[in-house]
């Protein structure tokens, strides 16, 4: 995921890390919680529409972390999660919320970890090879 990133473009990590997780949440939830249940849960009910985007869901992200089997398992469970506030809510925002904060924890964590020890978290100073 890190590697995926256009750190230079946003000039730093804090910056990055912010537009990431707002429009990859935006965009999941757009995607799983809004198209895909509308469709799901007028052709059969909201309960097909939270188990079936939760798999798919989970699916989609394979390839995240944890990659694999366990990574779709636990996204799928979030997703469940996202799912349960979007069916309480009756809308996407709260989901979207919670979204864009796992994503800003995601992020955070790769920083943390040193995944963009080439890029300064500050400025685009320290962005050269």
């Amino acid at each position: 995921m890190a590697t995926n990133l256009p750190v230079s473009a946003f000039g730093n990590l804090i910056l990055t890390g912010a537009c990431f997780s707002f429009v990859n949440a935006a965009l999941e939830e757009l995607i799983f919680r809004g198209l895909f249940w509308e469709i799901v849960a007028k052709e059969w009910n909201a309960v097909v529409a939270l188990v079936v985007t939760a798999i798919l869901f989970g699916l989609g992200h394979l390839h995240g972390y944890p990659p694999g089997l366990l990574g779709v398992v636990l996204a799928s469970l979030y997703g469940v999660a996202l799912g349960l506030l979007r069916w309480w809510t009756g809308g996407l925002a709260l989901a979207v919320a919670c979204h864009v904060c796992a994503d800003a924890t995601i992020f955070s964590l790769f920083v943390s970890a040193g995944a963009f020890n080439r890029t300064s978290v500050w400025s685009l100073s320290s962005l050269s090879v």
